[in-house]
Parts: structure tokens; sequence; C-alpha cells
């Protein structure tokens, strides 16, 4: 006949209660030298139960420390949000032009200038409620190209679409309004030089803008 494991502690368990009994009603009956080491082995067994029950300090430090560990890799695998400002346009039920100021939160990264920047020649967001009555002014196809700050002025480098509007004096007045709001909204920044493809210009557009 098979026995499982199972069963057999099981059975094991049965006879160490019944001998618990019959010490319990019979306490005068003698002990056989075989009853005393299985009593033996289940004090044993039930002190090393108890042992295991009661953490030691050791075990909960570990713990502790296991838990401590566990909340730092999950901070530390959550992205850093920053706030940026951002410049885009209104226009009015007259036809008015307004620059708008909207603030938006972003992922962190070493350059915030280039990621305002950025997001500025991306448009506003329609999903954001502060922006869904905002539109941006700067030429399709705007590409930035390199964005740096030295001695408080904002060196804004294009490529060559930034230099011309379809939308006349107004259009070339938004656009640098845009880009001139957001990069001193800085405290690093004071004043903004732009660049198309690395070259100063005195003007943008054939008009001289």
């Amino acid at each position: 006949m098979k026995v499982s494991k199972n069963q057999y502690l099981k059975g094991f368990c049965l006879v160490v209660i019944a001998l618990g009994v019959i010490r319990a009603v019979f306490p005068s009956v003698a002990m056989t030298a075989d009853e005393r080491r299985t009593a033996d082995s289940i004090r044993v067994v039930e002190d090393s139960i108890r042992m295991a029950a009661v953490p030691t300090q050791e075990n909960v430090e570990k713990v502790a420390k296991k838990e401590e560990k566990s909340a730092e890799k999950t901070k530390a695998a959550e992205p850093a949000y920053t706030e940026l400002m951002l410049c885009f346009i209104e226009i009015d039920g007259d036809g008015s032009i307004n620059r708008k100021l909207v603030k938006r939160s972003v992922p962190k990264t070493d350059s915030p200038l280039t990621t305002a920047i950025k997001a500025v020649l991306a448009g506003p967001d329609t999903t954001k409620s502060e922006e869904r009555t905002c539109i941006s002014l700067v030429p399709e196809g705007t590409r930035l190209l390199g964005a740096r700050v030295s001695g408080g002025v904002a060196y804004l480098d294009f490529n060559d679409a930034f230099e011309f509007n379809t939308n006349g004096v107004e259009g070339y007045n938004s656009q640098l309004m845009q880009l001139v709001y957001t990069a001193t909204s800085f405290s690093t920044v004071n004043s903004v030089q732009f660049l198309i493809e690395g070259q100063k210009k005195d003007y943008l557009g054939s008009e001289g803008q």
C-alpha cells in the first residue's frame, strides 16, 4: 500500500494527539523509551515552529531594507516632470492677435530650453482645455537646429523655413513674439538672438520684415 507524505504526517499527528490525551487522563502511566524519544522529537519540532514564527530583529531589518530598495526602484522608474511656460497666439473676434502664455507639464530633460522651443514649434495641444483656443503662427516646416544660452542670451538656430511667413508682418511679429516670450520665461535668459542655418540675420523674409 502506498502512503503519501501527507497521509504519513496526518497519521503521525493523530498518534501524538492520542498519546497526549492518554497522558492527560492517565498521568501515572509510564512512557516507554520509544514514546519518550517521540515526545522529545515533537518538542523540538514545536520549538522550531515557535522560533520561526517570531521574527528576529535581523529578519525585520532585512525585510525593511528590501522594501526600501523596492520603493527606490519604483520611484526611479517613474519619470520626473517639470513645468514649462509656452507662448501661443489667440485671435479675438475682431481679428486682433494676442499672445497667450500656457503652462505645460513635460518629462524633465537636460535641455529644458530646447524642449520648450520644440513644443512651441509643434503647436498647441488641443486636448488641453487651456490650449484649445490657441494657434501658432510659426511657419510650418520650421525646425530647431540648436539652442544654447550664453551671457543671458539665448541663441536659437532654425532652418530656413523660419525665414518666410505667409501671414505677412503680423505673422512675422507673432512668430518672434512666441519664441521670445517662451525663451525669456527661463530665469537665465534675458534676450534672444535668432540664427538661420547658423547665420545671423538682420531681418526675416524677402521683404525685410
